[in-house]
């Protein structure tokens, strides 16, 4: 993580491994309503993370691909390609940030 208006490196966050709040080969990062989320190719999983690193959630591939770009729509919708299965997977997701009596 790095300080927006002077650049200075501030702190980092995970490691490599298996467990929430690692990462097996990351490829692909959003960051949405107060959210992080990677995308892991040989993890074979997204990762749901605070804005301080922390692991909230984590999410197995829809199926056995390696998991690569990730994006967030205007729908609370991640889009998250699939590159040996060449797909593109749409998960939906909640914002944490929603009046739930909506």
């Amino acid at each position: 993580v790095f300080d927006r208006s002077s650049g200075a490196f501030l702190r980092s966050f995970g490691r490599r491994g298996g467990e929430p709040g690692e990462f097996n080969y990351p490829c692909g990062i959003e960051i949405a309503h107060g959210r992080i989320y990677v995308t892991e190719r040989t993890g074979k999983r997204l990762q749901a993370l605070s804005l301080e690193g922390e692991p909230l959630q984590v999410l197995p591939a829809p199926c056995d691909g390696w998991l690569y770009g990730i994006c967030l729509d205007a729908h609370d919708q991640l889009w998250v390609t699939s590159s040996n299965r060449h797909c593109v997977h749409i998960l939906s997701v909640a914002d944490p940030n929603a009046d739930a009596t909506r």
